[in-house]
């Protein structure tokens, strides 16, 4: 559960900013990069940091929703250590995606009363199993996807603004731009199938994989075909949410009657 931090977030505007973002029908994959990449600098997408700030820019909250909301995967029991009751969840898949967030942190313009998101530009990422002792490194890295090599450091150019006091700094390299620019997309292992499943969920009440956040080999689809060919669909129409919305609106499955037939 997401904690609430104590500075403000002018939740209308993100509202505004959600309902506006629908209305003009912007496609999933560019709305989750708007989510992934907002620092809260540009006006035309500040209220799009609400997904970090909400969070308190917290790097643990922030994998773990990460991982629920945009890949249907909850990591949560693999920070500590490989999840003892789904094989397919493992400590570095975690940490994978703690990596692209670990270096984000609040950062707040007292003197515009305003929040921000910033990053710092280096910080490694190492981890330990609660269970075996064993260790590990890692550098971001999506789940099933290669490892994302950070460029050479220059010393002197981390930043390409400098952190300074009431100044937030601006990494010459960001983490979390990668995020955003690797995550939206079909390559991801669970991005369209999470998504399909959830809108699904939506029209019908239950996902075809439940719980929507549990996707792995020991809980399939309920209709593996049907996923399946709504994840492609997605896809093929270009992450268009209001046009699969339609599809599934159209289906004999969904105007079936909720009445059970007499006797």
């Amino acid at each position: 559960v997401a904690t609430i931090p104590s500075y403000d977030f002018k939740p209308a505007e993100w509202q505004d900013w959600l309902a506006t973002a629908f209305r003009r029908n912007l496609s999933w994959d560019r709305l989750s990069a708007d989510l992934l990449k907002s620092d809260g600098a540009d006006p035309a997408a500040a209220a799009a940091a609400r997904f970090y700030l909400v969070r308190d820019v917290e790097p643990h909250l922030l994998t773990r929703d990460i991982g629920r909301l945009f890949l249907g995967r909850d990591l949560q029991c693999a920070q500590c250590h490989d999840d003892p009751r789904i094989k397919a969840f493992r400590q570095s898949d975690y940490y994978g995606l703690y990596a692209f967030v670990s270096r984000l942190k609040h950062f707040r313009d007292d003197d515009k009363k305003l929040n921000f998101v910033t990053e710092k530009s280096e910080g490694d990422v190492s981890f330990t199993s609660a269970f075996s002792g064993e260790t590990g490194e890692t550098n971001p890295q999506l789940p099933g996807g290669a490892m994302i090599a950070d460029p050479p450091l220059v010393k002197g150019k981390e930043y390409s603004v400098k952190p300074e006091k009431g100044r937030m700094g601006i990494p010459a390299y960001s983490r979390r731009q990668q995020l955003a620019q690797r995550l939206p997309r079909k390559q991801t292992s669970g991005f369209s199938r999470n998504i399909a499943n959830r809108l699904w969920a939506l029209m019908l009440g239950r996902g075809l994989v439940h719980p929507l956040d549990m996707h792995h080999p020991e809980n399939p689809p309920s209709h593996p075909e049907l996923l399946e060919r709504l994840s492609q669909r997605f896809e093929q129409s270009g992450y268009d949410i209001r046009g699969l919305l339609r599809e599934i609106a159209l289906t004999r499955t969904y105007q079936r009657s909720s009445q059970l037939p007499a006797g």
